[in-house]
């Protein structure tokens, strides 16, 4: 693959190909890193003839909530929270409280 579309990168973590509005063999390729630019972005790729993907980049630690609370949802994120502390990993349940919460 050309090494100018497909390498690691900050975008996308260790990994992955960089598609920002790269159109190669029909391919559109768009990538959304604010809520505001998914729909325009979205919007773009259905107009396009020809296949498309839109990225739509997200927060690493950013957590999806279910519906409905339960006590063992509750219970095993505790767990997994002192356990990241225990094993030196404090800095990310501060990075994940600070994302979660917008502070």
């Amino acid at each position: 693959m050309d090494s100018d579309l497909c390498r690691p990168g900050p975008a996308f973590g260790r990994g992955g190909c960089d598609i920002s509005n790269q159109n190669v063999a029909g391919l559109l390729g768009l990538a959304a890193d604010t809520p505001e630019q998914v729909r325009p972005m979205i919007t773009q790729a259905l107009r396009h003839e020809g296949p498309a993907l839109v990225a739509v980049r997200d927060s690493r630690q950013e957590l999806s909530m279910p519906p409905n609370l339960t006590f063992d949802l509750i219970r095993d994120f505790g767990i997994f929270m002192v356990k990241a502390v225990l094993n030196g990993r404090g800095d990310e349940t501060i990075d994940l409280a600070k994302v979660n919460l917008k502070l």
